[in-house]
């Protein structure tokens, strides 16, 4: 978990390089970045050979980086578009020449996907072999060993977890180092350069500084750079200790959808400073926002599945930035935080923009990394459903997947606080709602409904008992819910929520 998050981070800075690279190169400053976020970004550059040369020396230098480091893990798309003063403020507005630059962008940096690598670039992949039959890497797989079981990129983002969770955290750019520095060589033109991480302050022999979350004004030629660093705790094992329910945690993702759509078309009157604006403060909401979500300083009606309300929720904030988020922690922690930042998002953005997520529940020695592949997989589900603006949970099929308000007020408030509070007063033993599930996750055939019937029938407690009353309003929700389809599947997801809470430890 610690490298995967010293893996987003550095993925980040490393594009935040990037950028000032090109920026620097072409002698602009970052009042041309229109938008960064989430690996991607848009910049405006003077249209002229020079400008042109440098930007395809500076992708080759950044695609032969990858490949000698990450293989075909990771890959540098860049594409230019010419266009006019005019077209950027959309004129003639009927001809709609904005929207056509992003159009041709994406179509160009599209092209250079499907044929990625030059031959030398595939010559020098393919050289990558293992000769010396060393041990593969007990994180990532790969057969090139540093020691200790780790290879070179693991032992790396090992080192740079602890720089990560301090205040203090500096990110420099400098053309020399010494041997007790955490550094990477990063790739520029013209003199080599390196990307130092440390806690301290970098003195004054260096390009620039990237300053985690203020502004210091010692640091000459200092950025300051947002990061959503939100832990509960540095170890899963802690985050699930003492927490209701079964001892599993949650991981959730997502991501704002149709953004390409809202940043070429989201202004009545398109232009590039709204659009720059706009990034801004999507980043600030992921960045900033996230996190007093998730430590309890936000001041807004939190959701809580139980009658006790944890404010600073137990998760870990993997990744947070752009237009996406990436949490890990208890279950039931992460069910009610993905629910909040999407309430708060819909706040943050008036409606405007909508958000789309999956959410999966893992043992605790799950690996991380196909946790991580597999609610993409729950996400990319999610996005399927008509509109968007969805959730999908546990299994990637449409059955678990919701419209977040569907998820909200009919899953959650409704059918799952129908459950708990007759559960809760009643003390109903879990026997009785296994049974419940087992008949609706099999009600298309008739006798199943019909024996289900007569559970709640037997379940029926004395007329003159005061739980008689609560029975009545309890098993008439649950035949209402069972003969509709939407109302069925929603009370399966409910019940499996609230059995998951029920659950001690010992019976996992």
């Amino acid at each position: 978990m610690k490298s995967l998050r010293s893996r987003s981070f550095f993925l980040e800075i490393f594009m935040e390089h990037v950028i000032d690279e090109i920026l620097e190169g072409c002698g602009l400053t970052r009042a041309n970045l229109i938008y960064s976020g989430g690996g991607h970004c848009y910049i405006l550059l003077p249209n002229s050979e020079k400008v042109v040369e440098y930007l395809n020396d500076m992708e080759e230098r950044i695609a032969d980086f990858l490949c000698r480091n990450f293989n075909i893990s990771l890959f540098f798309g860049c594409g230019f578009h010419p266009c006019s003063g005019n077209s950027l403020i959309n004129v003639p507005h009927e001809e709609n020449p904005y929207k056509k630059i992003f159009t041709e962008l994406r179509r160009v940096v599209n092209s250079k996907k499907n044929a990625r690598y030059t031959p030398d670039q595939i010559r020098l992949m393919n050289s990558f072999t293992n000769d010396k039959n060393t041990r593969e890497c007990s994180v990532c797989g790969d057969e090139e060993l540093a020691g200790k079981d780790l290879c070179f990129w693991c032992a790396f983002f090992t080192k740079l977890s602890p720089c990560l969770r301090q205040d203090n955290l500096y990110v420099s750019i400098t053309k020399a180092v010494s041997s007790d520095m955490l550094f990477i060589e990063v790739p520029s033109v013209g003199d080599r350069k390196y990307m130092v991480f440390s806690n301290t302050s970098p003195g004054n022999s260096y390009i620039r500084a990237y300053v985690k979350n203020k502004y210091d004004r010692s640091i000459k030629r200092g950025i300051k750079f947002l990061v959503c660093d939100y832990a509960y705790s540095d170890l899963l094992e802690d985050i699930s200790k003492d927490s209701p329910g079964f001892d599993k945690v949650g991981v959730f993702r997502g991501d704002v959808d149709n953004l390409g759509l809202a940043f070429v078309q989201g202004f009545d009157d398109e232009n590039l400073a709204r659009a720059s604006s706009f990034s801004r403060r999507l980043s600030v909401f992921f960045k900033k926002h996230v996190i007093g979500i998730l430590d309890g300083t936000s001041d807004f009606a939190r959701t809580s599945l139980t009658k006790e309300r944890n404010l600073k929720k137990k998760v870990i904030v993997i990744y947070a930035g752009g237009d996406d988020v990436f949490l890990i922690g208890h279950w039931l922690d992460v069910i009610e935080a993905c629910v909040d930042i999407k309430e708060r998002f819909r706040e943050y953005t008036s409606g405007t923009l909508t958000l789309s997520g999956g959410l999966k529940l893992v043992s605790v020695k799950y690996p991380l990394k196909k946790s991580a592949d597999e609610v993409a997989e729950l996400e990319d589900v999610a996005k399927e459903n008509t509109g968007k603006n969805s959730i999908c949970v546990i299994e990637p099929d449409a059955v678990n997947r919701f419209k977040w308000e569907d998820f909200k007020d009919r899953v959650i408030n409704e059918k799952f606080g129908c459950i708990f509070d007759y559960c809760d007063q009643t003390k109903t033993g879990n026997s009785f709602l296994y049974n419940l599930l087992f008949f609706l996750e099999r009600s298309n055939e008739n006798i199943n409904i019909a024996r289900y019937a007569y559970l709640l029938a037997r379940q029926a407690p004395d007329k003159s008992s005061k739980a008689f009353q609560l029975y009545n309003v309890f098993a008439a929700n649950m035949m209402k819910w069972v003969r509709e389809d939407k109302d069925r599947k929603e009370l399966i997801t409910a019940l499996r929520i609230y059995l998951y809470l029920q659950r001690k430890v010992e019976g996992n």
